[in-house]
């Protein structure tokens, strides 16, 4: 599946390289761990494919697509978006989700499903993930903490949803490692 993904010429322009994969642009926040060779990793870039397409409405789609391969024929993706906000109040519940879901249905399936459908590259699993900075762990005052709260716990209580019959809640993160070989 890698090797599909950076020869589609379709794909290779909105390839990044590993170490862009960071929260907000900032080096010291990396999503993958740097002991994961370049032959075992590829990271695309859905929201710039979209913007690219010149569309009058363009849909949302999210900031990186990390596929990692686990074995010679078993893959793992990690969908990311970064939102870099001083308060939850600047995260879009609703847009998060049509993020993802565009992402999984349109991008991997509608307009790429020769690369992510194709049935000889199994998938061992998908995770999801909303990464916000740090500022939102520790709020100052408690009015807050409990409207953090509750637009996160909105999030993750949205629809699940479901790429290859695998179903998939979106969870939130703050800045870290997220892409790590997998045991097993």
């Amino acid at each position: 599946m890698i090797k599909a993904i950076k020869s589609d010429p379709k794909l290779t322009p909105f390839i990044e390289q590993k170490e862009k994969c960071c929260f907000d642009g900032k080096p010291e926040h990396h999503y993958i761990d740097g002991a994961i060779d370049d032959d075992s990793v590829v990271v695309l870039a859905p929201d710039d494919y979209y913007n690219n397409l010149r569309l009058s409405n363009t849909p949302p789609s999210i900031d990186h697509l990390v596929t990692l391969a686990c074995h010679e024929n078993d893959f793992a993706h990690f969908l990311i978006e970064d939102k870099n906000v001083r308060s939850a109040k600047g995260i879009d519940v609703k847009n998060i989700y049509r993020k993802f879901k565009t992402t999984l249905e349109d991008f991997m399936t509608d307009r790429f499903g020769n690369i992510f459908l194709d049935l000889a590259h199994q998938i061992r699993f998908i995770e999801l993930y909303l990464v916000t900075n740090p500022r939102l762990k520790k709020p100052q005052e408690k009015e807050n903490r409990a409207g953090n709260n509750m637009r996160l716990e909105l999030l993750q209580s949205m629809p699940p949803l479901k790429f290859r019959g695998i179903v998939v809640q979106i969870k939130h993160s703050y800045p870290k490692t997220l892409v790590k070989m997998q045991d097993g």
